[in-house]
């Protein structure tokens, strides 16, 4: 009777064991006050295009993942939305996988990108900050950018902004990363 009332004692603590370590897998989406935009460095150039890639920095000391593509918003001098094209899937320059999820440890990053042709004529204003609503989230974040903006003409491949998803190491915003 012993031996039975143990082993039942044994199973009932593996069973919870497994269903606390079945909890702490669990992905929580990052919420983007956990979050840190930061702009990258410059990208070397193949064809006629502007490649800028961005860092998603968990600030917080909670894990937490993103899933997807954020949406973005490329704005003026004065934060006024401008009206690109955005599009999400990849070109030339940068990757068109499929979104998977990025978890994030305290400190980790993700990243992202987002891909112009250059201007076939230039409207004369440039977009100076981007907007990022990360995957999931409710509240946008940003930082300054320097940005052409081309005419709204339809003719015009500079109005059109391609974007990655989020992915977990800087390499697979590009193609063949």
């Amino acid at each position: 009777m012993r031996a039975v009332l143990g082993v039942a004692v044994v199973a009932a603590l593996v069973g919870l064991a497994a269903c606390g370590s079945t909890r702490k897998s669990i992905a929580v989406a990052c919420a983007s006050r956990q979050l840190r935009l930061i702009a990258g460095q410059p990208v070397s150039e193949k064809t006629q295009q502007r490649t800028l890639v961005f860092r998603l920095e968990n600030a917080s000391a909670v894990p937490c993942s993103l899933d997807g593509y954020p949406t973005i918003s490329l704005l003026g001098a004065s934060k006024t939305p401008l009206p690109y094209l955005y599009r999400r899937h990849g070109d030339e320059m940068i990757s068109g996988a499929r979104p998977k999820m990025v978890r994030l440890s305290a400190g980790a990053s993700a990243y992202f990108a987002l891909n112009k042709n250059a201007c076939v004529e230039w409207g004369g204003v440039y977009a100076d900050f981007i907007r990022v609503t990360p995957p999931g989230g409710r509240r946008w974040l940003d930082t300054s950018i320097h940005l052409d903006y081309c005419s709204a003409r339809e003719s015009n491949p500079g109005h059109d902004v391609d974007l990655t998803p989020v992915e977990p190491a800087v390499q697979y915003v590009f193609v063949n990363g």
